[in-house]
């Protein structure tokens, strides 16, 4: 009896080290590759990548390590489906920046007509884009209307006015 108490002990005991090494490396590599990814992006970089590490146990025994393997599999899943948010949010940014990109080599080669496509985004994200058409038309307004005035003049009319009301 004092033998099959011991395989039974030694058995239970390296079941729970295998969930305590794989508990372990849920931490201090894939959670905190999470958090520097996450500062990374929160700074403006968009060079992290991310994939889980940490291999799934996949115990189906009906005891307590068992039980306990099987939540920590869940934490795992729940990490990479934060890894997934984490890549869908890196995307955004990356199609953020290529779209304000896009706008000012447009406006840099005179393509003033060029607007942001706002549609292309959700949210705060879309509301950037439509900021900054916005910003785009009150600037060509008064541009757009002196250059009308300054061909009026040139044609030699000087009854010509500006009658917008602009700011600043």
């Amino acid at each position: 009896a004092l033998a099959i108490a011991y395989i039974l002990a030694s058995k239970t005991s390296r079941s729970l080290n295998v969930v305590v090494e794989r508990a372990e490396s849920l931490r201090t590599v894939d959670i905190a590759n999470l958090e520097k990814g996450i500062q990374a992006l929160s700074q403006g970089d968009l060079s992290q990548t991310l994939e889980l590490k940490t291999q799934a146990l996949n115990n189906s025994a009906r005891d307590e390590v068992g039980r306990l393997s099987r939540t920590l599999d869940g934490i795992l899943e729940q990490v990479e489906s934060t890894i997934g948010a984490f890549r869908s949010m890196k995307s955004i940014q990356e199609k953020l920046i290529e779209e304000t990109q896009v706008l000012a080599r447009s406006a840099e080669s005179g393509q003033l007509e060029r607007r942001g496509n706002a549609g292309a985004f959700q949210g705060s994200y879309s509301d950037l884009v439509q900021g900054v058409n916005n910003t785009i038309e009150a600037l060509l307004g008064p541009v757009n209307e002196a250059t009308n005035a300054l061909e009026v003049v040139a044609a030699r009319d000087m009854t010509i006015r500006i009658k917008g009301d602009y700011k600043g």
